[in-house]
């Protein structure tokens, strides 16, 4: 029973210490201190939290996003240099004689 009681009075006790942090923090964000609940400050941090999470995550995605669309266009410009290298080179080969074709050649 002893326990018990000691067990209450320590609770007691840790409840009366949130009580005072509860004012403090209430001054702390000049609210007023009869209505300031402890759940609701820590609903709207909660949410905040969240929100700015969310906002990191879709930054993260949008670079991402960003950085596949520059390979992209990377690869598309590789390709479209070797097609112009390709539609040179035929062009050419195809505007020179036969028997000048083999020491063209060795040029590409």
């Amino acid at each position: 029973m002893q326990t018990a009681a000691d067990e209450l009075r320590e609770l007691q006790h840790d409840l009366d210490d949130v009580e005072q942090l509860r004012r403090q923090l209430a001054q702390y964000f000049c609210e007023d201190e009869a209505t300031f609940k402890l759940d609701d400050c820590i609903k709207t941090f909660r949410t905040f939290f969240d929100s700015f999470l969310k906002a990191i995550e879709v930054s993260r995605h949008m670079v991402f996003c960003s950085m596949c669309v520059l390979e992209i266009d990377q690869l598309i410009l590789q390709n479209i240099v070797i097609a112009l290298y390709f539609v040179r080179y035929y062009s050419f080969i195809s505007a020179i004689t036969d028997r000048e074709k083999p020491r063209i050649m060795l040029l590409f």
